[in-house]
């Protein structure tokens, strides 16, 4: 019955600390699922033990902070920074989508797909400059490189 005990509080402990976790600023960065360190990850018995597994450990990578500014010229810059707790090389693509006033997407030819490689266990940054002026925000996308 002590056993028992001792687990349940362990239990407990892990998801109460796993829930105080950093979150991402806002909600201006969404990491994709995929990006993570297991080739296993896609397999459909292992995917909840994995992503359970990666919830407490905090594998992957962890958006901790972002600056935003206007330039000299009036386009707003961003730059995001987080680091990797990954085991092995994590390769994917992001994309920057810049809003205006109203909350409307500013469409641009540079809204496209950028590939970029994070190497174990360190700190990375990604930056971009609006296509326009007339972009006050921004979000940053991710998806898996293939």
């Amino acid at each position: 019955m002590f056993r028992k005990v001792v687990f349940f509080a362990f239990l407990a402990s892990v998801i109460f600390a796993a829930g105080c976790r950093n979150q991402p600023p806002q909600s201006r960065v969404a990491l994709a699922d995929e990006i993570r360190d297991d080739v296993l990850a896609s397999n459909i018995i292992t995917r909840p033990i994995l992503q359970t597994t990666d919830f407490i450990l905090g594998r992957g990578m962890v958006v901790t902070d972002y600056t935003r500014r206007r330039n000299d010229a009036g386009f707003t810059e961003v730059q995001v920074q987080g680091y990797s707790q990954a085991s092995q090389v994590l390769r994917f693509q992001y994309q920057f989508e810049w809003i205006d006033a109203d909350g409307f997407v500013i469409d641009s030819k540079t809204n496209v797909w950028r590939p970029y490689s994070v190497t174990p266990k360190a700190r990375w940054s990604i930056r971009g400059t609006a296509p326009r002026t007339e972009a006050v925000d921004f979000r940053l996308k991710t998806r898996n490189w293939e």
